[in-house]
């Protein structure tokens, strides 16, 4: 039996009020995509305190672009879970940063009694926290995003599993996506490196730098062939995440299409 077909979705995470609802439908079906993730915070086009009815409304608008609201990325307060409930949006994706000055241990209890309180929210709407992995000081690694989901049920915390940031963190992604498989909600496919900033005169800086599918330490062929060898048929996300900012949209439709190649075939 063929698995169902994958949704292409886009996190315009750069698109902030200004642009309206129908401009953003227009512009992200206009690339080729036919899912969203649209932001709920702070300057964006639905604020956290319209998210009960903003969300809803978002999704209908969207709709009539042939557009469908895979996630959310915002706080998951009760009205933003409310708001994905009447939306039928599965998701709310977070990462969570760790306090250095704490330590990891305290760290990840502190966050573990948060999504403790938020638990009976996520089964009351029937919307997951999707927990994305992100390289640094953040809960980073597909074995730390395994090891803490496993606290809570399937129906309240899963997995939104970030090529980019796995591979950053010298993640095999087939060692990373087996470890996370039973709790995955979603794929953000991007791709970066690393790159010194400073000459070899000095001790050595370094910066992450986001780039294209073909062009980072991510090798999206070998994500894309797990996916399918496992019959993926959730959404994939891309995320309008790039070093080059005068060109976001020029390489957000190309790694679309690149993606397609991959993962359509």
């Amino acid at each position: 039996m063929a698995s169902a077909p994958i949704t292409y979705a886009a996190f315009m995470k750069h698109c902030r009020k200004e642009t309206t609802i129908d401009e953003l439908g227009k512009l992200v079906s206009g690339l080729g995509f036919n899912g969203i993730e649209l932001a709920v915070r702070p300057g964006y086009q639905v604020e956290p305190e319209d998210a009960e009815k903003g969300i809803p409304a978002a999704a209908g608008q969207l709709a009539a672009y042939g557009l469908r609201m895979v996630s959310v990325a915002a706080t998951p307060t009760e009205a933003v879970l409310a708001g994905c409930q009447a939306a039928d949006v599965p998701i709310v994706r977070v990462l969570k940063p760790i306090d250095l000055t704490l330590g990891y241990d305290a760290s990840i209890e502190r966050i573990k009694q948060e999504m403790k309180a938020l638990s009976p929210l996520c089964e009351k709407y029937g919307v997951a926290i999707g927990l994305q992995n992100s390289s640094g000081a953040m809960i980073a690694s597909s074995m730390e995003l395994s090891s803490f989901v496993r606290n809570f049920s399937p129906q309240a915390a899963g997995v939104v599993w970030d090529s980019a940031h796995s591979a950053l963190c010298g993640e095999e992604p087939e060692q990373g996506l087996s470890m996370i498989w039973d709790r995955l909600k979603m794929v953000n496919l991007k791709n970066a490196y690393y790159r010194r900033t400073n000459g070899f005169e000095s001790p050595p800086v370094w910066e992450k730098y986001f780039t294209t599918g073909e062009h980072g330490l991510s090798d999206w062929r070998r994500v894309a062939a797990y996916l399918k060898a496992h019959r993926y048929s959730g959404a994939i996300c891309l995320a309008h995440e790039y070093s080059d900012q005068a060109q976001i949209l020029k390489f957000l439709k190309h790694d679309l299409a690149y993606a397609r190649t991959l993962l359509d075939s």
